[in-house]
């Protein structure tokens, strides 16, 4: 027999398997995959830009005008002391066609100017009797105007004025009614004399359907308001007035404001208890002339 070798003998032993060699491990743990973070945080900070800006958003008003004119959705600001305060985001006709609804923002610090009696109008070039006025708006074009009001807070939607207010809300002085039997020369605007000295102006006009009077709304400017009181008369006044009386003919010559529009004014005859002063509403007669509110 031959004899096998060590050398030979090797090759009849099993095969070892590496050292190094590993095998997989099986978790049983649950884990959350990274991919799932990015969309996750995504969503956090969505959510947080969704209620950051729910809780910063500025009110929305809605004002109704007879026309759009010079209201461009997008462009048109809302101002206030010329600044900016807000702007206007859409303009449509109203259902019924009678005129059109203004939507505008406001910046949320400026919700608290939003009161019951705040004022809207729009602000343009307007001449008038008066003199011009909104020359700036003919380079930034025109803007709706905002007057606060000093009622409570919370109101939504407003009835833009045609022109803007003769007088603030908050302005000190009086508001008076005076009333006549038929037509004459006032109109809004028209100033209202003390001595010949303008202390105030006539707000408005309108016909009472019940009485059949014309009414006038009058301001008096504070400190002039204490002037009126329970005793005086109010007349109008045309800027030239004649009379004729046994000594001849008397030519009376107002201001340029009442000979260009006419006005009011208003004294206590003589012989007459000036009384007191009035409160706001009070209402008088008016006269044609100064020689008719002399009659006792």
């Amino acid at each position: 027999m031959t004899d096998q070798g060590p050398e030979n003998s090797s090759h009849d032993s099993p095969e070892e398997s590496p050292p190094n060699s590993q095998r997989p491990e099986i978790s049983s743990g649950n884990r959350i995959s990274t991919i799932w973070i990015i969309p996750v945080v995504a969503l956090v900070l969505g959510i947080g830009m969704v209620v950051y800006s729910f809780i910063n958003e500025g009110p929305v008003v809605e004002i109704s005008f007879n026309t759009a004119d010079d209201l461009v959705a997008g462009k048109t600001k809302i101002k206030m002391l010329s600044v900016d305060i807000g702007y206007v985001e859409s303009v449509a006709l109203k259902s019924d066609v009678s005129g059109v609804v203004v939507s505008a923002k406001l910046e949320k610090q400026y919700e608290n100017l939003l009161k019951e009696d705040s004022q809207f109008w729009v602000e343009r070039v307007r001449v008038g009797t008066s003199g011009v006025s909104g020359l700036g708006t003919i380079l930034s074009g025109a803007y709706i105007k905002l007057s606060p009001g000093i009622g409570s807070e919370g109101r939504r939607q407003y009835l833009g004025l045609e022109a803007p207010p003769l007088t603030a809300i908050d302005a000190p002085g009086v508001h008076l009614v005076v009333e006549s039997d038929h037509a004459s020369t006032l109109s809004a605007g028209d100033s209202v004399l003390y001595n010949g000295y303008t202390v105030g102006r006539v707000e408005s006009m309108l016909l009472d359907e019940d009485s059949q009077k014309l009414r006038y709304d009058v301001f008096i400017d504070a400190p002039f308001d204490n002037l009126v009181t329970a005793g005086v008369r109010f007349w109008s006044v045309s800027g030239l007035s004649f009379s004729a009386s046994a000594e001849g003919f008397n030519v009376t010559v107002g201001s340029i404001d009442t000979l260009l529009s006419g006005g009011l004014s208003f004294s206590v005859p003589p012989g007459v208890n000036a009384g007191t002063p009035v409160e706001d509403g009070t209402m008088f007669g008016l006269y044609d002339s100064y020689q008719d509110s002399l009659q006792q």
